[in-house]
């Protein structure tokens, strides 16, 4: 069942997401994320952008939209988590089954993360 959370996109914009300066190199990753990031984590940095169950994004979709979301909270993770915990809160009645999806998402775009452990 695909779950929508409204305003999302525009609340998420409002917590300081930046447009991306002109000499920022703009690359889809096709490389592992850096060790310092493991699944959940990257499940939180997911659960914080803008993608839904619903658009079926696909794996350079998701590391894509990972890599934005770490550049637009300053290659900070705990900035994302903070974003989780607000989001959780505003929608307690979603915050279950998104996560399932963003950690299940995760496991399939970055199979040479889970296939390591």
């Amino acid at each position: 069942m695909a779950m929508s959370l409204p305003n999302r996109q525009s609340h998420i914009q409002q917590q300081g997401d930046e447009a991306p300066s002109a000499g920022r190199r703009q690359t889809m990753s096709h490389t592992p994320p850096p060790t310092s990031l493991n699944t959940s984590d990257l499940a939180e940095v997911l659960f914080c952008c803008g993608l839904q169950e619903s658009d079926h994004p696909s794996a350079e979709q998701v590391r894509k939209a990972i890599d934005d979301r770490i550049g637009a909270c300053g290659g900070d993770s705990a900035a994302c988590v903070a974003l989780v915990a607000q989001e959780a809160g505003d929608h307690p009645e979603t915050y279950t089954l998104r996560m399932r999806w963003a950690l299940s998402t995760v496991s399939e775009a970055y199979r040479d993360l889970t296939s390591a452990a």
